[in-house]
């Protein structure tokens, strides 16, 4: 069993669900994120780093939601 085979096997609570993990919309929220980091004037390393925790943070939170409901 896939991923999103499993993901669609889990029927969703009404009026809950997570932002979407979509290539797509994970490239919005890093962009966004970028922004703000040039905002605070961060050097580009510390960019860069910043943006591989957020994949990570933004994954993990989308698969807690996901393993919750299969609870």
């Amino acid at each position: 069993m896939t991923l999103a085979d499993f993901l669609r096997s889990v029927p969703a609570r009404p009026g809950l669900s997570p932002p979407p993990a979509t290539p797509g919309a994970i490239l919005a929220d890093l962009r966004l994120q970028w922004a703000h980091y040039r905002e605070d004037d961060l050097p580009a390393r510390d960019r860069v780093a910043f943006l591989g925790l957020r994949i990570v943070q933004r994954l993990a939170y989308n698969l807690g939601w996901f393993m919750g409901r299969a609870q």
